[in-house]
């Protein structure tokens, strides 16, 4: 199974750079594109995290990491697959990408969001060992290039 993940890693689809546009990157001076969001989570107690999007359309290269509020290191993420559902003409189309999680060389989880332009519809962590699943939502908190700026609870 590792194998079959690691092969369709390897064969991004120009379906990752339409997801990525539609995510409303901002293109720096070298060529790549990145796209951060902070998200909060929707239980009694608020899990916070920055998701950041790193590509390179010419080569069609992607990878991002999610950072969680506190922590000091990240946590890579790896491209697996775009779905791009096309909307009426005058929307943007929506877009259901998943996101691996890779700590210790292990993938140890998946991000799925779903989105249309910069709005982000659904964004849910699930934890491949408990199998749990968090839900988040965008946090209107603001941010930075350096990132997200959480306020002391």
């Amino acid at each position: 199974m590792r194998d079959a993940v690691v092969t369709r890693l390897l064969r991004l689809k120009s379906v990752l750079l339409i997801s990525l546009l539609s995510f409303g990157a901002i293109a720096n001076a070298d060529g790549v594109s990145v796209v951060h969001r902070c998200m909060v989570s929707t239980g009694d107690k608020p899990i916070r995290l920055e998701w950041r999007i790193f590509s390179e359309p010419a080569t069609r290269w992607a990878g991002g990491y999610v950072r969680y509020q506190g922590a000091k290191a990240v946590a890579p993420l790896v491209f697996r697959s775009s779905e791009v559902k096309a909307a009426s003409p005058d929307l943007p189309a929506q877009v259901k990408s998943v996101w691996l999680e890779v700590i210790a060389g292990q993938f140890t989880g998946e991000y799925v969001a779903v989105m249309q332009g910069s709005s982000v519809f659904s964004f849910v962590y699930k934890n491949y060992h408990s199998g749990k699943e968090i839900a988040f939502l965008q946090d209107d908190v603001p941010h930075q290039d350096t990132g997200c700026v959480w306020r002391a609870f």
